[in-house]
């Protein structure tokens, strides 16, 4: 059996790797309690539905026989590349966001659900956005393929694009941020 592309990733299941996609999800709930405004709800649930639509697109383009394309320029790009799409990680990235909203749907009276697709769905893009042009991709000297690591096969790799200091736990936070204001925004708009 094929292993998602989460799975391979060091640290993946972690505190560390789980608090940019948490962490925005926890306060904005923590808010919710304290102030009880409705919009901080909904953007609750649309910063939960971009992560769990990042994660279940990510891994079911990671199994899809198809080969994604990078969201900035459409050419083909190797399976688990950031910034590579594909219509069944979309797809998948949709069902996810939308199980989200019907799992939030006796606190939204039906609203949650219409938030989770519209958030899950931009909170991906905005992480394949990031991930295909900001995020950094370094080149192993040793093997040369393309990672997301700075150090790969004990050695040292270069930087080939993006910038040093953009990672996919900040591109999962970028995700999960578009997200909680679409959700806010979205409600503003049902209003």
């Amino acid at each position: 059996m094929k292993r998602g592309l989460t799975s391979k990733r060091q640290g993946s299941g972690t505190s560390r790797r789980c608090s940019p996609t948490g962490g925005v999800a926890g306060v904005l709930l923590l808010c919710w309690f304290w102030f009880q405004w409705p919009a901080l709800y909904f953007a609750y649930v649309g910063s939960v539905a971009a992560a769990n639509a990042d994660t279940w697109g990510t891994e079911a383009g990671l199994l899809s026989s198809g080969q994604p394309r990078l969201i900035t320029t459409l050419h083909r790009v190797e399976r688990g590349r950031s910034g590579g799409i594909s219509p069944v990680g979309t797809a998948a990235g949709l069902l996810g966001a939308l199980v989200i909203g019907v799992s939030a749907f006796p606190w939204s009276s039906g609203s949650g659900v219409l938030v989770s697709g519209v958030s899950g769905i931009m909170g991906t893009c905005v992480d394949s956005l990031v991930g295909a042009t900001l995020q950094g991709e370094f080149r192993c000297g040793r093997c040369g393929r393309l990672t997301e690591r700075r150090v790969h096969c004990g050695h040292q790799a270069v930087l080939e694009k993006g910038l040093i200091w953009v990672g996919n736990d900040l591109t999962n936070l970028l995700c999960t941020l578009t997200g909680s204001v679409i959700g806010w925004l979205v409600f503003g708009f049902m209003q």
